[in-house]
């Protein structure tokens, strides 16, 4: 019988599985149908690198991890003690990719927020009603590097804007999720660090009396 707590931490860990199940998902949508030139064009190529992070990355240690369950199925149907060591090792390596992953993300994630705060953070009322991309520049020469080394580049505008939009949208979501957790961390410590203060004052008053 398992105990409230351990449901909890079961609960918690599927919850986080499908969190980067959609996550991964969404990114690989961004990854497939958008050019990083034309981010780079944007001036947003920390959006392409992001996706292409998270899509590799994660297909790396899900490839791993399915690999790793073979050998263990190997290992143990025909107790090869050295295969489950290697498994076990694997398994340690694959769980270290992941939390690798999630904290590139989460880099990736403050680099965009620090390049374009408006955007990004809840508070300013751009992150609700204002688009972070500006598309225009994109019918007009985009020069990389020096003018007289290397030419305008003409950079097309996309036959498509909704995977960029899409990019937008996932980055605000999480930021929003992100920020919404720190509003909820900071309002719960200061409930309680409010409730411990009048609780010394009144065990304090009451002492007195």
């Amino acid at each position: 019988m398992f105990s409230s707590s351990e449901n909890d931490k079961s609960d918690s860990s599927s919850g986080q599985y499908v969190y980067q199940f959609i996550i991964f998902i969404l990114w690989a949508i961004v990854y497939g149908r958008t050019d990083k030139a034309v981010f780079d064009a944007l001036g947003v190529g920390e959006f392409y690198t992001l996706a292409e992070c998270i899509v590799w990355g994660t297909t790396a240690i899900v490839s791993a991890l399915v690999l790793l369950g073979i050998i263990s199925a190997v290992a143990i149907s025909f107790e090869i003690e050295c295969c489950l060591t290697v498994a076990k090792g694997g398994g340690v390596l694959a769980m270290l990719g992941f939390i690798g992953v999630t904290i590139t993300n989460f880099v990736f994630l403050c680099i965009i927020c620090a390049n374009d705060v408006h955007h990004y953070f809840i508070g300013y009322k751009t992150f609700w009603r204002e688009r972070a991309f500006n598309y225009s520049i994109l019918s007009t020469n985009h020069t990389v590097g020096h003018p007289i080394v290397n030419p305008g580049q003409v950079v097309a505008y996309p036959s498509e804007i909704w995977p960029y939009e899409m990019a937008d949208i996932i980055v605000r979501i999480q930021w929003g999720f992100i920020f919404a957790a720190l509003f909820i961390l900071a309002t719960v410590g200061a409930c309680g660090l409010i409730g411990y203060i009048i609780s010394k004052i009144t065990s304090c008053c009451s002492k007195t009396t």
